[in-house]
């Protein structure tokens, strides 16, 4: 599986960002509280969903937007392309896959 787009509706301190052309190897680097960290927790928590106010993990809830979540483009052999939605919900977010053929 490939990322072929990242699309931040609001988590910690990304709101309202997407990044493209990602697919092929990326390497991000940046000083110190740039938002790596947060860009590869938003990228776990699309994927297998969002800590629980139970967990010890940070939730990384976005101060200045009331959108907490967004979505990842993805690119697999078997189903072609794919949209991976997770937004605000019960327990680990609200999760929507989308295959090419429109299939929910």
């Amino acid at each position: 599986m490939k990322i072929k787009e990242i699309e931040i509706y609001g988590y910690g301190k990304w709101v309202d960002r997407k990044f493209t052309g990602i697919d092929q190897l990326q390497i991000y680097y940046g000083q110190n509280e740039a938002g790596k960290t947060t860009l590869m927790s938003f990228i776990h928590s699309i994927l297998f969903g969002f800590p629980t106010k139970q967990s010890s993990e940070l939730r990384y809830e976005p101060k200045e937007s009331t959108r907490y979540g967004g979505r990842l483009i993805v690119e697999d052999t078997p189903y072609g392309e794919a949209i991976i939605e997770r937004v605000k919900g019960k327990a680990n977010g609200d999760v929507t896959l989308t295959l090419a053929d429109g299939v929910v």
